[in-house]
């Protein structure tokens, strides 16, 4: 009787794991569905989800992974003491069952975003061919609005920058995103605010700088982040939940809600962010206008980006290498080709947006 409930989970769970297959299979099939008609119901199921787990102040998503790990840690302990057949069966089908309703439900409620139609065209923006021109021109642009708003926030004594608490920015980050979905109701959806990390030390040891849960609708941001880069990083993570899945694209909704802001810490990490993201890709192809930029950055500005260096320098190693890879895995798995460059991929629709709305 005992193993025959065990196999009733096994088969219930390769039973979800293939209605979740199946759904992917389709969503390939029709991006313009995924779109239209999938993307706005996991947007509404996502608020709920959101508002339902607004109720904790901290992330119920990070403590139920860290349950969840110790206790399958003491089950296969006791399993393996009290040593049986039809106990590794039960323990299997238990962990089977869990993994797929975990897939399925991130599949069934927020995943198949992956395959919808790309944002530029919901936006009714053309990616250009790369043009070192238009490239160096956006780059520059964004540095001077960078030194603009570099300015207004608060400096310490060795000048770089103090956004607030993270709690400040937390509520604050409504604002941009309200203010963007006036102009574009494709982005309406929860603006419930980020969460904080307990486990920032180690999260900085990966290099991730916040996580999307689709079962929770919470979006997890470690505190222990470059400050300049902050309050973008929370509009990136509040883009998945507004069913904007791929990394640079997030990236660039982030940009937009920041850039709509009506507060200068959220415009300049915007601007910062978007800055850093084109310098990266200008000092890949030609050091002379890499040189170029750098010497135009005011002393704010430079200041944050050498402490973002330090930062990043600082938490370097094997930790972050193999979280790197794990990363690169999981969004290849997802549709984006390009794994962990995708974020960087967000130059592409900086270019077209400035050469369409901003030259």
């Amino acid at each position: 009787m005992k193993n025959r409930n065990s196999i009733i989970r096994i088969t219930a769970a390769i039973a979800l794991a293939a209605l979740a297959a199946v759904a992917v299979y389709f969503a390939k099939a029709d991006p313009q569905f995924i779109t239209e008609s999938y993307g706005p119901v996991s947007r509404t199921v996502s608020a709920g989800l959101s508002k339902v787990f607004s109720v904790f102040s901290i992330s119920f998503a990070e403590f139920a992974i860290i349950w969840f790990a110790i206790a399958a840690i003491a089950a296969v302990i006791y399993t393996a003491v009290h040593s049986s057949f039809a106990g590794w069966l039960r323990l299997i089908s238990y962990g089977a069952l869990i993994a797929a309703g975990i897939y399925a439900g991130f599949i069934f409620f927020w995943g198949l975003n992956y395959y919808g139609l790309p944002l530029a065209q919901s936006l009714d923006i053309t990616i250009l061919e790369a043009d070192r021109e238009k490239l160096y021109k956006t780059a520059v642009y964004y540095l001077e609005k960078a030194n603009e708003t570099a300015v207004l926030v608060e400096r310490n004594a060795d000048l770089t920058c103090d956004l607030g608490s993270f709690e400040k920015l937390a509520e604050g980050c409504a604002d941009g995103y309200e203010r963007l979905a006036k102009k574009n109701p494709r982005f309406e959806g929860s603006y419930a605010p980020p969460k904080k990390v307990s486990n920032s030390y180690w999260m900085s040891k990966t290099h991730i700088t916040g996580v999307y849960c689709p079962i929770t609708g919470e979006c997890n941001v470690n505190p222990d982040s470059a400050p300049a880069s902050l309050p973008f990083t929370m509009m990136h993570e509040i883009a998945h939940r507004l069913a904007v899945n791929p990394e640079n694209e997030a990236n660039f909704t982030a940009m937009l809600a920041c850039r709509e802001s009506s507060l200068p810490e959220f415009q300049y990490s915007g601007y910062y962010t978007a800055f850093i993201y084109l310098y990266n890709e200008v000092s890949r192809l030609d050091k002379e206008m890499q040189a170029l930029l750098w010497h135009g950055m005011c002393d704010e500005l430079e200041a944050d980006v050498r402490a973002s260096i330090d930062h990043y320098d600082k938490n370097d190693g094997k930790v972050a290498k193999t979280a790197t890879k794990v990363n690169d895995t999981y969004l290849k798995a997802m549709n984006q080709t390009s794994g962990v460059e995708s974020y960087g991929e967000v130059v592409d629709l900086l270019i077209a947006d400035y050469e369409k709305n901003l030259a």
